[in-house]
């Protein structure tokens, strides 16, 4: 049985690192890999989610076959592990946690897990990186597809609130608007967003959304909202896992509304499967791993 090590900063709350980090090690562990997860913090996230795992905060005189590190702030703790071949993962621009850092002298390459995040580490430090997409558990494929009069809208932002046009134009139009907040499990999101017909925001769950089949309106390069489609799906989530503002573009709302109708719950779907599946995200890793 191969070993494999993953890491993220802290495995406290619901957040997107923390997502990936139980999703890619849930898989793993399905495909017959022998999966440790490395932490600089244990708590609720690791207690809820992950008890089948070995959950350690140091890994040094540790030997692994393969290593998926997230979160370069992590990489003092795997100095003295042995790792055959090792991915090292920025998930976003922030130098203090996700800097493309040479710590240890194990082969390695180096992942971004958007067009943004490559850019911004190659302009800023001249290290390349190959693009994998953030993965999506397979049990959001599972909710039924629905589509039908416009009802509720969900907007996923835990850093910034709803823009009030926003609210005033949905609920003038006597449709519910729902907000997740960071307290939420992950049992409740699925509840949220299942109910609801258009997912506003910035953070994974718009994936999530996609494969729900949701209508899904994100804010794309040049800051303008507006829904996600197959012919613009690579320009509108081109930085979409980075937490930009929405109110920043300053939408016409009303215009949104009435776009309502023309999106196809397969579409999102389907894009969610070829893009962001987690079988598809783990073969990527595997093969950049050479495994």
């Amino acid at each position: 049985m191969k070993s494999i090590l993953l890491s993220n900063l802290g495995l406290v709350n619901l957040h997107g690192s923390e997502i990936w980090t139980w999703t890619v090690a849930e898989h793993l562990n399905g495909m017959g890999f022998d999966t440790t997860i490395l932490t600089n913090k244990i708590g609720k996230f690791a207690d809820d989610y992950l008890g089948e795992f070995e959950v350690i905060t140091n890994a040094s005189g540790r030997y692994f076959d393969y290593g998926i590190i997230n979160h370069s702030r992590l990489l003092a703790g795997i100095k003295g592990v042995k790792i055959g071949m090792a991915a090292l993962v920025s998930h976003g621009c922030i130098a203090d946690n996700e800097r493309p850092t040479e710590v240890f002298s194990n082969p390695h390459t180096y992942v971004s897990v958007s067009e943004e995040v490559r850019r911004h580490w190659f302009n800023a430090i001249g290290i390349e990186s190959t693009v994998i997409v953030n993965p999506v558990r397979d049990d959001w494929f599972k909710i039924p597809l629905a589509n039908g009069r416009l009802k509720t809208v969900a907007y996923t932002s835990h850093r910034h609130p709803m823009p009030a046009e926003m609210v005033n134009v949905f609920m003038s139009a006597g449709i519910q608007v729902r907000r997740t907040r960071r307290g939420h499990s992950q049992s409740e999101m699925m509840r949220i967003i299942a109910s609801s017909q258009i997912v506003i925001g910035t953070g994974r769950y718009i994936y999530e959304a996609m494969a729900a089949g949701k209508g899904v309106i994100v804010a794309d390069a040049k800051l303008s909202l507006g829904y996600v489609t197959k012919s613009n799906y690579e320009n509108r989530m081109w930085y979409n896992m980075t937490c930009r503002n929405p109110e920043a573009s300053v939408p016409d709302w009303n215009r949104l509304l009435l776009d309502y109708p023309n999106h196809d719950p397969n579409d999102m779907r389907e894009i969610a499967k070829r893009e962001h599946h987690v079988s598809v995200i783990t073969d990527k890793y595997l093969e950049l791993l050479g495994v």
